[in-house]
């Protein structure tokens, strides 16, 4: 009887092994409701994570005294016969939040450079969309920023084909729009890793901690 459980241990033990996490990641920014969601399956989809966290929670993870900039502005709704006042946050998209996304970047590749490119180089990028729609009431304007989107994004997808093992084609797309100044954009990846690369990953940080 001890030898059948061994077995089936094993035999479970090999299958964690042997499995991929897939890691699907959602970055939404459209002035309002801004959000990054993330789902993580593993064992085939038998266990799952979804966590979705409001893009101005995941900025305040990077700055030490909490004053992102926030602009307040009135909303009014009406239900039935009563007026109803309501409050929201816009929140722009700013140098500064680049900033601080760059920095802590740089902070942590440099402590655990060897790991992550371990990790990049084990990594599976299955799918990638990024559509961006981006627009001012000036064309000129317009047409500036849409070349530097296009620019922007080719040096990105570029920077990650060079980095991650292996990479799917991605899709791309930039929208002008000529008659009002808005900034959208939304970012659909899958991402997917072995979990003995997870742990292999996990063992060399642990590893430069000790060190």
């Amino acid at each position: 009887m001890k030898i059948y459980i061994g077995i089936g241990l094993l035999i479970l033990i090999a299958i964690v092994l042997l499995s991929s996490v897939k890691i699907h990641i959602l970055v939404l920014r459209k002035g309002e409701d801004d959000y990054v969601e993330l789902n993580m399956r593993f064992l085939f989809g038998l266990i799952s994570f979804t966590k979705k966290i409001p893009f101005i929670e995941m900025m305040n993870l990077f700055s030490k005294n909490k004053d992102i900039i926030e602009t307040e502005i009135d909303t009014y709704a009406k239900v039935g016969s009563v007026n109803a006042k309501k409050s929201k946050v816009d929140r722009l998209f700013n140098y500064r939040e680049i900033n601080l996304l760059k920095e802590k970047f740089i902070l942590i590749n440099r402590k655990y450079k060897k790991a992550i490119t371990y990790f990049k180089r084990k990594l599976n990028l299955e799918k990638i969309l990024w559509e961006t729609i981006i627009g001012t009431n000036d064309a000129a304007e317009t047409a500036v920023l849409l070349g530097l989107s296009w620019m922007l994004k080719g040096n990105i997808i570029s920077i990650m084909s060079n980095n991650i093992g292996n990479m799917n084609q991605p899709v791309i797309k930039v929208q002008p729009d000529f008659n009002q100044s808005i900034f959208r954009t939304k970012i659909n990846c899958i991402f997917s890793l072995k979990i003995t690369h997870i742990i292999t990953a996990c063992i060399k940080i642990v590893l430069i901690k000790i060190n």
